[in-house]
């Protein structure tokens, strides 16, 4: 099973652009293309202008999230428990 790792220049290789088709592949099959290219676009106009946003999550909070959706889904991330709850109706 795949895992979520950290991107650094030494684990850079040819499945990070193969899993970039891959991702476009599954978006457009989903109907969902226009998920994946605003934080694409978002990631390199921050590397090319050397920007970094003005909050971001630790390391520690994204490996434990990372870890839990194998686990149990992502459902158990708490942010999409929260969007959820704010965006569902009543039945």
């Amino acid at each position: 099973m795949d895992q979520f790792v950290r991107l650094t220049a030494k684990n850079i290789n040819w499945k990070v652009p193969l899993s970039s088709i891959i991702g476009y592949v599954g978006e457009f099959d989903s109907s969902l293309p226009n998920r994946i290219l605003p934080v694409q676009v978002n990631y390199l106009y921050q590397t090319l202008f050397g920007l970094k946003p003005t909050t971001t999550l630790p390391w520690k909070e994204i490996d434990v999230s990372a870890k839990k959706v194998p686990l149990g889904g992502y459902s158990q991330l708490t942010t999409l428990q929260q969007y959820y709850r704010s965006v569902a109706k009543d039945e």
